[in-house]
This record gives structure tokens, C-alpha cells and sequence, in this order.
């Protein structure tokens, strides 16, 4: 399951990073892949690593560091943006499950 909703993110990134517009709704099969995942393969009760990427991408999807590549920098741009919202709705997941694991007690 890993594998297929890291392919899934992966495609649907560079898809949008090269022809945005081409998959209609790309951005919410992005964010159900995202919080797909960070159901089933992230311990909520110590995601630090995963935050930390999450944060990393997203930080890097905002500074438009790869912008400066002649050519290919707005599509790599692009790219890690769309990453950047799988990951953080990945985190959205985390947090909802650390939330209803502490109202159960």
C-alpha cells in the first residue's frame, strides 16, 4: 500500500510539475493520498521524523529555490509543491489521530 500511494503521489507531482491542469481534481487525489497515508503508515505517536519532511518540503515549495534552474525550475517547482500538499495532509491525519487517541485516554 506504501508503495502504491507513494507512486500515486509521485505521478499525480510530476503530471501537474509538467502539464498542470492535465488530471482533473489533481490536487484532491493529492490530499487522499496524503491523509491515506499518514493513516496507515505513520505512528502518531512519534511522527517527528515525518512532520520534519513535511515542514522540509513544504519550506522548499515556498521559497522557490529551484526557480533559479533556467528552463525546468518552475516545473521542478511545481513539482515539490505538489509533494509538499501530500505530506501536509499527511500531518492533518497525525494530528486528528493524536487527538481521538487522547479523547479515549
Amino acid at each position: 500500500m506504501q508503495r502504491i500511494l507513494v507512486g500515486l503521489v509521485l505521478l499525480l507531482a510530476l503530471a501537474e510539475g509538467f502539464a498542470a491542469g492535465m488530471i482533473p481534481m489533481a490536487g484532491l487525489l493529492l490530499v487522499l493520498a496524503g491523509l491515506v497515508y499518514g493513516y496507515t503508515n505513520v505512528d502518531c505517536e512519534s511522527p517527528s521524523e515525518y512532520v520534519l519532511v513535511a515542514v522540509g518540503a513544504h519550506v522548499a515549495a515556498m521559497s522557490d529555490a529551484m526557480n533559479m534552474i533556467p528552463a525546468l525550475g518552475m516545473q521542478l517547482d511545481s513539482i515539490v509543491g505538489s509533494i509538499a500538499t501530500a505530506l501536509a495532509a499527511g500531518v492533518v491525519t497525525v494530528v486528528v489521530m493524536r487527538a481521538v487517541n487522547r479523547l479515549k485516554g
